[in-house]
């Protein structure tokens, strides 16, 4: 899986597969953060807390909807329970 940051965002590529996916900014901080954070709710605080102005409930859907996807290109492995 090869992840590269773009100007306005990023591209994931999975080789084996040759999928292609183009995220925004936010999917490009997303994908950063799925690493550092152990489960999704703390992805969901720490995305809402590098961006006091947005509503929660936004982030949370945004980001569950983008989890979504990249799992089901499998771009993503779940490692935790609580993905959606």
């Amino acid at each position: 899986m090869i992840f590269r940051r773009l100007d306005g965002g990023a591209v994931v590529l999975q080789g084996t597969e040759e999928i292609y996916y183009g995220l925004n900014d936010t999917g490009a901080r997303i994908w950063e953060l799925l690493s550092a954070c152990a489960t999704c709710d703390q992805l969901y605080e720490r995305l809402s807390a590098e961006s006091p102005g947005a509503d929660a409930a936004t982030i949370r859907a945004d980001a569950q909807a983008l989890i979504a996807e990249l799992l089901e290109f499998g771009l993503l492995v779940p490692r935790s329970p609580d993905l959606p």
